[in-house]
Formats: structure tokens, sequence, C-alpha cells
């Protein structure tokens, strides 16, 4: 007879080796390439302030859980202040790392080193073992702060990817690693075409419903915010009705007059973007659509326009003739202006077009605006003519930065030449100050710039471009806080300049977690025409700032959609 002893004994053993069977056949060996991640100084940060180092650690996990999600990838594991995921793919592992430290950085003290191999690697209930884990442990810990480190069965995968160039460091041997392992930086950041796309994954019905909760309540959270976006914001974003488009200057005398016309545009677009009511589009924004042989319909469809001004200018000896053309595009009736006067009243008359345009588009000004644009820049016709010069030399040394990536020296000592000789004769003349300001700045004078720009400041208060100069100074040197207060000094001046809309949405939602203001900012930035857009600053930088930011609050469809 058996004894109930052995029963026990024999069903015990069989389920012990149905628990060995089961495991075989959840674990799963494949190849994949494993991201480790890792703060750098935390430790230390836990001992001198933990509150500080835990609100680290979770702007961390927001940063990067959706960005793994979004590259295809699987966060395997939060370890302390490490993150551990896994890809099928290398090159999305290497962007999705590339896209975590480029956000990271707008986080001061969030410094993240990276350390990427390939290698086949056990999955086991959600977790992941093997050597290719421990091998991408150690390349991150090689890794210095801010840096992308690795392997060379990684790199062999990504060599011919142009947007991925790298940096040979050697191999290295690791602790419980029998060969010694290739290592290869990632040299820059270049920004990579999202996928957008996440893998099918298999998951329980418990999961599912804990998820859709979460989902739910989360999209409660982000119809809330947005609503109370909408609802607060005070910044006049699109409100103009009315938008213009400054179509190309023709040159109809000596080709030596180009800088004329391009100056002329360029003058009569200044005193017009002094008026909150008026949309202008200029330079660069219709230049590119030109580019393209669109119509005049299909531009003015494009930008929402409603007027656009046409015409050209003829100059000889000490004479010059403007014929300029103003077109209301919904009615399409025409005012023509003509002025045929000495040079030395070019600025007189630049004042006067500005006026005549206004007028016709029918926009009511205060008193403030109308004296606005009957100020004259400077009383030196000379040296009114030496600035429309030298801002002629940098505009094509910005385009020649832009093209190239390269600073045109040459053409800038030019302008700075010509800026330099315009002060001689007036030395209240603003702008050629911000000529060299921005030559200094550019060159790497940065004690020369603050001087410069601490004295336009005193000198010229009501100008918005000085505090903006002053801002993007402290910005460099990471004083945000600083930086802000003098972005926003010069957003109350004039609200439409998209450079410091851009800089206020960057530092309202990355810095002071603000996004209610923030994002309004970062919109503005985007539907604002281009012309005061730093050197290489495209308008995918605008757009990548807005998903961001959604990303940031979980509104994955708006940051999607952006």
């Amino acid at each position: 007879m058996i004894s109930i002893q052995y029963i026990v004994i024999t069903f015990t053993s069989f389920l012990n080796q149905l628990s060995t069977l089961t495991n075989s056949f959840m674990q799963e060996r494949r190849l994949a390439a494993i991201m480790f991640t890792d703060i750098v100084g935390y430790t230390a940060m836990m001992g001198e302030n933990e509150p500080r180092a835990l609100k680290l650690l979770e702007k961390n996990r927001k940063i990067q859980k959706p960005l793994i999600e979004i590259y295809r990838g699987q966060l395997l594991k939060e370890m302390g202040d490490g993150m551990l995921a896994s890809f099928t793919s290398v090159t999305d592992a290497v962007h999705c790392a590339q896209e975590i430290l480029r956000i990271s950085k707008e986080e001061p003290e969030l410094k993240l080193h990276i350390g990427i191999h390939l290698g086949e690697v056990i999955f086991s209930d959600g977790d992941v073992f093997g050597d290719g884990v421990n091998i991408a442990s150690r390349i991150e810990s090689t890794a210095k702060e801010g840096e992308i480190y690795i392997s060379e069965d990684v790199w062999k995968n990504i060599k011919n990817k142009e947007d991925l160039p790298v940096e040979y460091m050697g191999k290295k041997n690791f602790k419980n690693v029998k060969e010694p392992v290739g290592l290869y930086k990632i040299k820059e950041w270049v920004s990579p075409d999202r996928p957008f796309k996440t893998k099918t994954r298999s998951i329980s019905w418990k999961k599912i419903g804990i998820i859709s909760t979460f989902i739910f309540v989360s999209a409660i959270a982000v119809y809330l915010l947005l609503n109370t976006i909408n609802l607060n914001t005070s910044i006049p974003a699109s409100a103009s009705t009315k938008s213009i488009a400054l179509l190309p200057l023709q040159n109809i005398s000596d080709e030596e007059n180009d800088y004329l016309a391009n100056g002329i545009q360029s003058q009569i677009a200044t005193y017009l973007y002094k008026i909150p009511d008026l949309k202008v589009y200029e330079g660069i924004d219709i230049e590119t659509l030109l580019a393209k042989n669109m119509t005049m319909d299909e531009i003015s469809e494009e930008l929402n326009l409603t007027h656009a001004l046409e015409g050209s200018v003829f100059k000889e000896k000490n004479r010059f003739k403007l014929e300029l053309k103003l077109e209301d595009l919904n009615t399409h009736k025409v005012e023509t202006y003509s002025h045929d006067k000495n040079y030395d009243l070019l600025m007189d008359v630049i004042s006067e077009v500005a006026e005549e345009v206004v007028r016709s588009i029918q926009i009511a000004l205060n008193a403030e605006e109308k004296i606005q644009l009957e100020r004259l820049p400077t009383k030196s016709p000379v040296a009114y003519d030496m600035y429309l010069r030298a801002d002629q030399i940098g505009n094509e040394a910005r385009k020649a930065y832009n093209s190239s990536g390269e600073f045109p020296y040459a053409l800038a000592d030019s302008a700075r030449t010509l800026a330099l000789k315009a002060l001689e004769l007036d030395p209240d003349f603003m702008d050629p100050h911000l000529i060299i300001y921005q030559y200094e700045w550019e060159t790497g004078n940065i004690d020369t710039a603050r001087i410069i720009v601490d004295n336009m400041i005193q000198k010229y208060p009501e100008r918005w471009e000085p505090y903006e100069g002053k801002a993007e100074l402290l910005f460099d040197e990471k004083k945000y806080d600083q930086a802000f207060e003098f972005y926003k000094k010069s957003f109350d001046i004039n609200p439409g300049i998209r450079y410091v809309n851009l800089q206020l949405g960057r530092i309202y939602s990355y810095m002071k977690n603000d996004y209610i203001k923030g994002i309004p900012h970062l919109i503005l930035a985007n539907e604002l025409p281009g012309r005061y857009n730093k050197p290489r600053t495209s308008v995918s930088h605008y757009i990548s700032h807005i998903a961001r930011v959604f990303l940031s609050i979980g509104d994955y469809e708006k940051a999607l959609e952006w």
C-alpha cells in the first residue's frame, strides 16, 4: 500500500519539475540592444539633500519612460538612479539615448551618462540577464557626464549612418568579461527622425485595466490643464487679424545699390514690427516660399495673409525714387505710394511709408505707437547709409552661417567696421551697437559683449533688443532665473519676438515646471514670423520643444501631432 507521505513527496517533486519546465518556457534568449542610464553624482546628492535628489529622480523618470516607449523600447527595471531598457533595433536605442541626453540638458542638475551594448540576453518574467546586460552596465560606468558610450557590436550596426558620428575610445577590459570590449563615443547630437510607433506586447487583462484607469485619469488631468492654458493665458498670441507680406524690394538702379533695396524693406519691417496688432512676414519667411515657385495666392493661403507690399527703388547720385504697391489680398484693392526725394530724406520717407501702410490697413494706433512710427533712428543720413550697408553684410553673414555652419569672420568684420564708422558720426544711434554686440558675442568676446549690452539697456530702456541680448548672455552662463527676468522685460516691450517667446516657454516649462504659462509661449513662437531667429535655429527647433513639453505632461497624442 502506498503511504500518504510517499504521495506527498512524489507530488512535490512533480510540482518542482513542472515549475522548472514552466520557467524554461518563460525564459527567452534574444539578441537585443541593452541601454543603461545613470545619474552622475546622485549618491552624493542623496547624502546632502534627499528631497531634492528624489525630485530629480522623478524628473529623470518622466523624461526617460515616454522616450523609451516612443523609440519602441521596453523599460525593464529601475535600479536606484539607474534605468535598464532593451530595444530590438540598435538605431532606436542610440537615438533614444541621444534624445534623453538632449532633453535632460534642460534640467541643470540632471547629469546623465549612458552605455549601450548589443548581445544575446535572457528575458525572464519581465527581467533580463546575461553577459550583454553586464557589459552594458560596465560601458555606462565608463562614460563621462553627458556622454553616450557604445560597444563595438553596436558600432558595427550604425557605422554607415551619417547622423551617428562616433569616436573610437580604444578597448577596455571589464570585470567578469573574458575579452576586451571595443568602445566608441557618440560624438554629437543629430536630430533623429522619431519612429513614433510602439511595438505590440502581450499583456494581462489586469494590467490593461490598471493602464486604462491611468490613461483615463491622465486624460482628465491633461484636459483640465489644456483648458486652463486656454483660459488663463494673457499672451496676445495669434490675436492679430491683419497680416502683411513684404515682398523683396527690387533695385532697378546699379547693382551696388542692392543694399539700399534690402535696407529699405528691412527698415519698413522694423517700423511695422512695432505694431502689436499686425503680423509681419518678410525676409526668410517669404524667400523660402518664393524659392518653391509658389504664387502669391498660394503664399497668402499658406501664411493667412491679408495684405502684401511690393515695389522698387531707383537711386542716382543724391536722389532716390521709391515706388510701392499695397494690395488687399481679400478684396484685391490696390493702393500705390510714390516718393521722389533727396537721399538725405530717406529716413523720413521710410517712416512716412510705414504710417501710410498702417493707415491703409486700417489699424488704430495709440499715442505711443504713433510716436514709435514717427521717431527717426539717427540724425545723420550718412550714418544711416553706413548702417544699412552694415546690416546688409550682416544678413549675408547670417545666411552663410546658416548654410555652412562655419562663422564667416570676413563678412562679420566688414559689418562691424561699417557699424563703428556709423557710431563715429552719431554715437547715439542704437542699431549699429546691436551689430557690434552680435559680433563680439558670436566671436566669444563675452566681456566686451556684456559691457555693450549693459550700456544699451541704460541708454535705450524703451527698446526690447538690449534686454534680449542680456538675457542670452545670462542663459549661456546657466543663470536661468536672471535670464528669465530680462526675457520678460523684452517680451513686455514687444510680445511679437519669436526667439524671446521660445526662451520664455523653455524656462517656464523645463525649469519652473509651469506648463500653463510655458506652452502658450512655445506655440506663439512657432506661429510668429521668423525674422528675429538666432543663427541655425530652424522651424523644427521650435516645434520639437512644443512636442517635448506635451510629452512631459503625458499628452502623447499632442506630442505626436507636433
